[in-house]
């Protein structure tokens, strides 16, 4: 794994300053600026209101199930933006574009909005064989098959030109069982499992990964500008969301009976293979408070309305604010909830609650109905930086790749009431 000062050297490539060495990034680290935040138990209303163009929106693939026929390519579709100028994303359960095999997994490159958001397959994972559909019970509770990945992920992300994920073994229930992080340096062609450097240590595992036995499930990591080149804004933390979860018999709205729960961990770049490093939130004296203690956690985000089994978070740079999506109440009902913070430990504040997202934000019939994911792919926040181009992913009509223009404003937008 590369030191900090390796990853400074290849921060010279990108348009943000870098600092010479380890002494020099522990100085500017030192002297971050002052941390406010808590918990958000009680979430209150954002002054930011968010608004959608469903004339902008554009659709590949068709579902899995109802065509399983090569006109589905899968679903779920999480972003990052690379040090090369790409946005990569990862499809699942279905061949994926330009591909007749099922995959449990792949890795695609995305074109922009002006070609329509054209697919690029990259990698492929683990195949069933022929056909469209490979749903991940053969993936026998693994994410390392046949020398290939096979599971799902909502966590992609490229740091200064390596490529990281975090891979579930699988669809339904089995995505629950634990979470591991997987590398690749040549451009997402090829990813390996990440070998622990804290293994031998008590308690530590021998790959980089989390299990449900710590409540831990589901990650995103939190995206930034171009390969994490946003210094300046995240320090050069890595952030890790985590679903904590509670009631795991099925893909379900996380809940313990008074609310939902998210965790937060955050690592250096060139620690990410090292477990032992990461640091969790654990509540706010006079600054944020952080622990390696994993059972000293606290949640840093809570709703009582619970919380989705994946989420995804994005800085948005026009409004200085991250913006985290999950669902609520009930999964694959288009029951989106967007929260918005000035840092990545919150307070979160309301921007949008639906019962129905599609329905009330005036999409097209059957679109976005079953939606049960999305994510804001930070190399499309427009040059206002208030609007943005949002993917979404869900289950039957919805099992395919979506986009929709959006953008943030303080006028109140105009919803349908659909009850």
């Amino acid at each position: 794994m590369a030191s900090a000062s390796t990853w400074c050297r290849k921060r010279r490539l990108i348009d943000t300053p870098a600092p010479r060495s380890r002494l020099a990034l522990v100085a500017i680290f030192i002297t971050t600026f002052a941390l406010q935040s808590s918990p958000a138990a009680a979430l209150s209303k954002s002054p930011i209101k968010l608004h959608f163009d469903w004339s902008t929106h554009v659709e590949r693939g068709a579902d899995c199930i109802a065509h399983n026929d090569g006109g589905c390519i899968g679903d779920n579709w999480p972003t990052t933006w690379t040090l090369d100028d790409r946005v990569l994303t990862s499809w699942g359960d279905g061949p994926g574009p330009r591909r007749r095999a099922g995959h449990s997994l792949g890795i695609a490159s995305v074109s922009n909005p002006e070609s329509s958001f054209a697919l690029q397959p990259v990698y492929s994972g683990y195949v069933q064989g022929l056909g469209s559909v490979a749903y991940n019970g053969n993936c026998n509770g693994m994410t390392w098959v046949s020398g290939r990945v096979c599971g799902k992920t909502y966590a992609i992300i490229n740091i200064v030109g390596t490529s990281w994920m975090w891979v579930s073994p699988g669809s339904s229930k089995t995505n629950y069982e634990f979470t591991r992080l997987y590398r690749s340096t040549d451009g997402a062609r090829s990813w390996e499992p990440v070998k622990n450097k804290a293994y031998g240590e008590p308690g530590e595992p021998e790959f980089v990964e989390f299990r449900k036995t710590e409540k831990i499930s589901i990650p995103a990591f939190a995206q930034f500008g171009r390969g994490y080149s946003d210094f300046s804004t995240n320090q050069f933390w890595v952030y890790i969301y985590t679903i904590r979860p509670h009631r795991t018999d099925k893909l379900q709205v996380q809940h313990n009976g008074r609310r939902g729960a998210i965790d937060l961990a955050r690592v250096r770049p060139w620690n990410l293979d090292d477990r032992s490093k990461y640091e969790w939130f654990s509540g706010r004296g006079s600054t944020v408070e952080w622990t390696q203690d994993i059972k000293k956690r606290r949640a840093v985000f809570k709703d009582n309305q619970g919380v989705g089994w994946n989420l995804s978070v994005a800085w948005v740079k026009g409004i200085d604010r991250y913006i985290l999506m999950t669902e609520r109440k009930n999964s694959f009902r288009g029951n989106m909830g967007v929260y918005e913070s000035t840092n990545p430990w919150g307070p979160w504040r309301i921007v949008s609650r639906y019962d129905n997202w599609a329905c009330q934000t005036g999409a097209p019939d059957n679109v976005g109905k079953r939606a049960f994911y999305w994510n804001i792919p930070t190399r499309f926040i427009n040059a206002d930086d208030r609007s943005f181009w949002m993917f979404f992913s869900g289950i039957r009509a919805d099992d395919s790749f979506n986009a929709v223009r959006a953008w943030f404003s303080d006028q109140e937008p105009s919803l349908n009431n659909c009850s």
